[in-house]
């Protein structure tokens, strides 16, 4: 299990690729069993999404194999699930391919959903299918992310404001990874590479000043049109203020470069969490809060019975 969600009534889903729920502010938990590997669960009020593959993530598959994405919501603190109309093409591919589905919410019948870049002659293409739906899945417009470059994965978070992320990347190795940020401020339609890391054809490792390299891509969290916040395996919290053209670690280093950070959630501009591994204390588990929009940090230590 790598992400957890909450709603704000008690219910939280913990997941990735299974799927464990809680009632009870997370004293017990419960596994529910889902027919695929669950990706995203985006939970508004009473009103929860999850994007979920059609059936099991083999261990392998060939390039050309696809597996359709699902999506599903429940009202009820995901005791049970109905299912939403979901685009056509939607799909993880190849099939045996994990954490290829991207779900972003922004309104009880508003949300973005991506799949996995498109393959053609078994070579991924610089272009990832995105689709918008403003009436809970009953219809969805159909937009591209150019992402540059062979992009294994990538990140999307879209902004109060309106203005959407997404950082692109590419193979993870020896603590570093090709990066790319994206950002569009008119629902998708048109994109701006903001910065980028790459490999030109002298093989010579070319990055726009302040991009990033260094550590591994995991989640980000937007917080207006110019600020957003990246955590990943073996990389502290950064954040750029500029809309992406720059990133900085944020001081006084959170996270380990050794463990990493799996989350960064903000509440609002100036309420926000991160859940790492700390270098000052043993890599342990730790939980840092801010309330003054990133100036200060507390940490605290998770006690485990």
């Amino acid at each position: 299990m790598s992400t957890l969600a909450f709603d704000d009534h008690g219910d939280g889903f913990l997941y990735g690729p299974k799927l464990f729920i809680t009632h009870n502010g997370g004293a017990t938990w419960s596994p529910s069993r889902q027919r695929g590997s669950v990706l995203s669960v985006e939970a508004l009020g009473h009103s929860i999404w999850m994007l979920e593959t059609s059936r099991p993530v083999s261990s392998s598959a060939s390039m050309g194999t696809k597996n359709p994405l699902r999506l599903l919501a429940s009202s009820n603190g995901g005791r049970s699930w109905s299912v939403l109309p979901t685009p056509s093409g939607a799909v993880v591919q190849p099939a045996d391919a994990t954490g290829t589905g991207w779900l972003v919410r922004t309104s009880q019948q508003s949300a973005y959903l991506a799949s996995s870049p498109r393959v053609l002659q078994g070579k991924q293409i610089n272009a990832t299918p995105l689709w918008f739906t403003t009436d809970a899945g009953a219809t969805w417009s159909n937009r591209t992310i150019p992402c540059r470059g062979s992009s294994t994965d990538m990140a999307l978070s879209v902004a109060p404001d309106g203005a959407i992320f997404d950082v692109c990347a590419g193979q993870p190795g020896a603590g570093n990874q090709l990066k790319e940020t994206l950002r569009s401020t008119n629902e998708g339609r048109r994109w701006q590479i903001r910065s980028m890391c790459h490999f030109a054809t002298s093989n010579v490792l070319r990055c726009t000043p302040g991009s990033q390299f260094s550590g591994y891509l995991g989640q980000i969290d937007a917080v207006s049109s110019s600020t957003v916040y990246l955590v990943g395996a073996r990389s502290s919290l950064e954040v750029s203020r500029d809309g992406g053209i720059t990133w900085t670690a944020v001081p006084p280093g959170l996270g380990s470069s050794a463990g990493g950070t799996f989350q960064v959630i903000f509440f609002s501009p100036s309420a926000g969490i991160v859940l790492g591994d700390s270098d000052q204390n043993n890599e342990r588990p730790t939980l840092w809060s801010t309330t003054d929009g990133g100036a200060h940090w507390t940490a605290r230590q998770p006690r485990f019975s």
